[in-house]
């Protein structure tokens, strides 16, 4: 994506990137400076400060075209500028994860009004999980880790969470692209629970920025 470069005092320029009319597909995005008129020649920006303090505690933004998208600048770690970007056609923005000693319970807030229904996945199974009906754009979830979830014959499973939703023809991720985190997987660590000498369990964000079961064997 290209965003030209508006008239401004001489070494000093501003540039509005906005995730409604400039949309980015989900990923990371580096940013460059290019001549005008030019195909070559390209040099990366380098950052000072990636401020994201605006985005504190903000869910993300829905397009006119019903999706949802968020995006964020940071600091690679060799100094220059970047995006993260998300832009989902079905997500369900959490907004509380409650861990408890038989149970983690989820709220997420839903992209249409109605009734959901949830469950999770592993690469080799699928499992429901006890789930009340929504009201409004709300949803809560609760799955007993010891009773539902299991590993698998590795030891480990990763299990992901998605709501089937009526309006939406495929399932709905869970997940938290609003707020100002780059990498929830590094910074948002909940506690794990044992259940007897078998099993550990713990509620866990992906690269991505999903929400997942991770259940092994001590």
């Amino acid at each position: 994506m290209r965003v030209p470069l508006p008239a401004g005092r001489a070494g000093e320029v501003r540039v509005t990137l906005d995730p409604l009319t400039h949309p980015l597909a989900e990923g990371r995005w580096d940013c460059y400076l290019v001549p005008r008129g030019a195909t070559r020649g390209r040099r990366r920006l380098v950052c000072e400060v990636a401020e994201r303090a605006r985005r504190v505690g903000r869910a993300p933004l829905t397009a006119p075209d019903g999706e949802t998208a968020s995006a964020l600048p940071y600091a690679t770690a060799d100094g220059f500028l970047a995006v993260r970007a998300w832009r989902r056609a079905a997500h369900a923005e959490v907004t509380r994860i409650t861990v408890g000693a038989e149970a983690t319970t989820v709220r997420a807030a839903l992209p249409v009004p109605g009734t959901a229904r949830s469950s999770c996945r592993s690469r080799a199974r699928a499992s429901p999980v006890t789930s009340a009906s929504p009201r409004a754009r709300t949803a809560r979830a609760s799955s007993s880790r010891s009773r539902t979830l299991r590993p698998g014959v590795s030891g480990h499973t990763r299990w992901d969470l998605y709501l089937r939703v009526p309006a939406h023809d495929v399932p709905v991720t869970l997940g938290r692209i609003g707020g100002d985190v780059i990498d929830r997987n590094k910074t948002d660590i909940l506690p794990a629970a044992r259940h007897g000498d078998e099993t550990e369990a713990r509620v866990m964000f992906t690269g991505a920025h999903n929400l997942a079961f991770e259940v092994r064997r001590p």
